[in-house]
């Protein structure tokens, strides 16, 4: 029996440390009963020295993301009435990385409730990746509407152009109808029209490319 016994936790130790989430058992009393290497690592503490410390020495300094308030306000919350639990984000203030945290009831083979497991998982490289997006994803939504602009004020201006342009060539027109017929006067009027052919093409092309 003590042999099936002592397997049996080393066959629990051996999954415990395979995993990458730094874990921390907690007794009812609110006291670190154990703690994995890994959960040492992410919360910079030595696991071997901090068992039967009190877990808010080790998680109040770290803060809530969101609301900014010490995680020891919802640590405080968890160890007076577990319930089924909790989760979120925090902040560690001196590195800047931020753990996702998960607490849950460890219970007797009762099923009553003996204390807190706590999961800390790193997850800055995947925020900072996200940041990231967001920020090209403005630099996208912010160059796209530069070009409508700029487009939308070409269109503009080229109708502005070309209607001020055409006005006084139409005037020309009417003129060259009004002398005589002689050859200048055919030139004067050949030539007002293909500008204003011209004009008019450069209209169209204007509201395609808008």
């Amino acid at each position: 029996l003590f042999s099936a016994t002592e397997a049996r936790e080393a066959r629990l130790s051996q999954i415990l440390h395979s995993t990458s989430d730094g874990i921390i058992f907690v007794g009812p009393d609110g006291r670190i009963e154990a703690a994995k290497v890994r959960a040492g690592d992410l919360l910079g503490f030595d696991p071997q020295t901090v068992i039967g410390m009190d877990v808010m020495r080790i998680l109040a300094r770290l803060y809530s993301l969101g609301d900014g308030d010490s995680f020891g306000v919802t640590l405080k919350a968890l160890l007076a009435d577990p319930g089924p639990g909790g989760h979120g984000d925090l902040q560690q203030p001196s590195t800047g990385r931020v753990f996702h945290w998960v607490a849950q009831p460890t219970r007797d083979s009762a099923g009553g409730t003996v204390g807190l497991t706590f999961t800390f998982q790193d997850v800055t490289p995947t925020r900072d990746l996200v940041r990231q997006l967001e920020d090209k994803s403005r630099l996208l939504d912010e160059a796209r509407r530069k070009a409508e602009e700029a487009n939308r004020t070409n269109g503009e201006f080229l109708a502005n152009v070309t209607h001020e342009v055409r006005t006084p060539l139409s005037g020309i027109i009417g003129m060259a109808g009004l002398l005589q017929d002689s050859d200048i006067a055919r030139r004067i009027r050949s030539s007002a029209e293909s500008l204003l052919a011209i004009i008019g093409d450069i209209l169209d092309f204007s509201k395609i490319d808008s």
